[in-house]
This record gives structure tokens, sequence and C-alpha cells, in this order.
């Protein structure tokens, strides 16, 4: 009886603490996505000489880039075939929101510069 109730206590224990932790882990991956991410802006702003308005646009999207790769390519090996379906998807939505803004040889060398496929 006595470890019956020492194994439904330890399983209590857990269950409440687990959230926590996950919770602790997402914010640190968020805010080294961030941190990564205005490193990148910092260094395209000046290659390209982007003016304020283009250096923001260029933050939402190498945010949003950053942080769905690093969701969604989290739990997969890079031979996993969800791996190169997500990172292809993910990869040419951030090329076709940098034609929006971005000349075609900045296109290209961003792509260079961020190790970028390009999926045609």
């Amino acid at each position: 009886m006595r470890k019956i109730i020492s194994f439904i206590a330890l399983s209590i224990a857990f269950l409440a603490f687990t959230p926590e932790m996950n919770a602790q882990d997402s914010k640190k991956t968020e805010e080294m996505v961030r941190a990564e991410t205005m490193k990148q802006v910092d260094m395209l702003s000046e290659s390209f000489n982007l003016n304020a308005n283009d250096q923001e646009k260029l933050h939402r999207s190498l945010y949003a880039y950053n942080i769905n790769t690093t969701i969604h390519t989290k739990n997969v090996t890079e031979k996993d075939d969800a791996y190169y379906a997500n990172k292809k998807k993910f990869d040419k939505s951030l090329i076709e929101g940098f034609k929006t803004y971005l000349k075609e040889d900045q296109i290209n060398k961003l792509v260079k510069m961020l190790e970028i496929e390009l999926y045609k």
C-alpha cells in the first residue's frame, strides 16, 4: 500500500512540474531565436544598406522563418523526410517574402549569406 501511495505521489509531482520545464525551454528557445535574428538583421542591413522600413520587414520575415524552423524541425533528424518538407516550405516562404521589398540580386546574395536553398 505504501508503495502505491509513493508511486501516485511521484506521478503527480512529475506531471505538476513537467509543463513548467517545457515553458522554460520554450522561452529560452524564443530568446535565442530573437538574438540570432537581430544578429542576422544587423549584418544584412549593413550589407544591403536597408532603410528602417525594410529592416523591419526583414526582421519580421527572418524571425518568422527562424522560429518556424526551430519549432518544426526540432524533433526530427536532418535525414527525416519531415525535416526536408518543413525546411523546403519555410525556405520558399522566406524567399517569397523577400521578393516584396528586395531586388533580385539582393535576394541571391541574401540566400547565399543565410545558406538557404533555392527551390525552383
